[in-house]
């Protein structure tokens, strides 16, 4: 056996940037609460930080239907036939389809019942602003909306893993000085909100890059759906200052509001009966009730 000197290099730099961009989201997820305390007290920190629990749970959700189709994907998009790579691009499309509706309607049921949530897990006490609620529902269906575009950044190729964690740092940066700028002017809310448009901007920058490797439509990938999470996530503050669930009434007006919405995501994302239907299948077959 020999030592490869040039593959050495090689696995080592592609090293640098997958811990680059590891590094860059751990640092961007601590910047809200470091500030948080530095500028607001520590007795702010667990408010702020437990109303976004349902959200982050909706998230890793989101993560791990990525994590599973991820492998397929890219033994697909590195296949040098291109009715294979053409099968890998439909399924990073149905990928985005679903993790865009399960994003928005997650922002949807999240500013519905985080109230209720709270109270029933820590007390009223814990309740958060109706703004802080808000931007926390825009970062769940941002991420939702883009989550894939990102993913495939790093796989569709042999420059992906940098541009990845370039993109990452820089979001960084780019939190750290929103929320730096926020805790100056004495808002909360603006640091939850400097978490938004740096996610935004990663999620449409590596959507835009995903697009241009692999052919696709950014506005199919990114941007259509960037723009539904924000609608819905507007739609839902607003039901929350017009219609507060305070009777069953308010709540059946909500519960008929949000699934007509639901249903007018799903048709302008394109999702089909039958795609549901394969989309059960496989959820029953990894159960072993298939």
């Amino acid at each position: 056996m020999t030592f490869g000197w040039r593959q050495f290099l090689s696995l080592a730099g592609k090293s640098f940037w997958v811990y680059l961009g590891g590094v860059a989201a751990s640092v961007t997820g601590t910047i809200s609460g470091m500030l948080i305390t530095a500028g607001f007290g520590p007795g702010v920190l667990p408010n702020y930080r437990y109303n976004g629990k349902l959200c982050e749970l909706t998230a890793f959700v989101m993560a791990s239907a990525s994590a599973a189709s991820l492998p397929k994907i890219t033994q697909w998009l590195a296949s040098p036939k291109a009715e294979i790579r053409h099968r890998a691009v439909r399924e990073i499309e149905r990928l985005n389809q679903f993790q865009t509706l399960l994003g928005c309607a997650g922002a949807l049921v999240y500013l519905a019942v985080n109230d209720w949530f709270i109270q029933f897990w820590l007390g009223k006490s814990l309740h958060a602003p109706l703004s802080w609620q808000g931007a926390f529902a825009a970062g769940l269906a941002i991420t939702g909306a883009g989550q894939i575009g990102y993913d495939v950044a790093a796989r569709c190729s042999d420059q992906g893993i940098r541009v990845v964690g370039v993109a990452a740092a820089l979001m960084a940066l780019l939190n750290l000085g929103l929320s730096l700028a926020a805790m100056k002017l004495g808002s909360i809310f603006g640091i939850a909100l400097a978490g938004v448009i740096s996610q935004a901007a990663i999620v449409l920058g590596m959507g835009w890059y995903s697009c241009r490797q692999i052919g696709m439509s950014w506005w199919r990938l990114s941007l259509r759906n960037w723009l539904l999470a924000l609608a819905v996530t507007a739609l839902g503050v607003v039901m929350r200052v017009l219609v507060p669930v305070h009777s069953a009434l308010a709540g059946g007006v909500t519960v008929g509001v949000y699934l007509a919405a639901i249903l007018l995501i799903t048709f302008l994302l394109g999702i089909k009966r039958q795609d549901v239907r394969q989309e059960i299948a496989i959820l029953r077959s990894l159960f072993g009730s298939g």
